[in-house]
């Protein structure tokens, strides 16, 4: 599958692993599961420490700080995806992980999907993991078609 380059901000990268149209599985928190009701665009984000950095990370969409943009090449912002309230998106972290030592966390991201294929422009504040500036990733048209 597509993977983007690493974007480095301070001691912290980021880059895309992954992004699909699809109905993806949400999590109760009794531990039930059910697919999504519509299609959503899933985006999956990894983020690393380099070795000397220590921090913490939380998950990118919706947590108070949440810091993410997604957009067409037309600039057409996109809605976050509304998750049913009990829910979690399968994949989505919870509570916080740690990035010390290099270690790669896999966060998960959904929003409404775009009306026409077209290539996607991720930026994620920097500031949500103690640095500054904007991690900026394309996501090529060709790479999150529906399957």
């Amino acid at each position: 599958g597509f993977a983007s380059t690493w974007d480095r901000r301070g001691e912290i990268e980021t880059r895309v692993v992954g992004a699909q149209v699809c109905r993806p599985i949400l999590t109760a928190d009794s531990g039930e599961w059910t697919r999504a009701p519509a299609p959503l665009l899933v985006v999956w984000v990894e983020t690393r420490s380099l070795p000397s950095g220590r921090w913490l990370l939380r998950r990118w969409q919706g947590s108070f700080s949440d810091s993410i943009e997604l957009a067409t090449s037309t600039k057409e912002k996109l809605a976050a995806a509304a998750i049913p309230v009990g829910f979690w998106l399968g994949g989505q972290l919870k509570g916080e992980r740690s990035l010390a030592g290099g270690e790669c966390v896999i966060d998960v991201l959904a929003f409404a999907p775009p009306a026409s294929t077209t290539d996607l422009w991720l930026r994620l504040g920097a500031q949500h993991v103690g640095e500054r500036g904007v991690f900026s990733h394309m996501i090529p048209a060709g790479t999150w078609r529906s399957k």
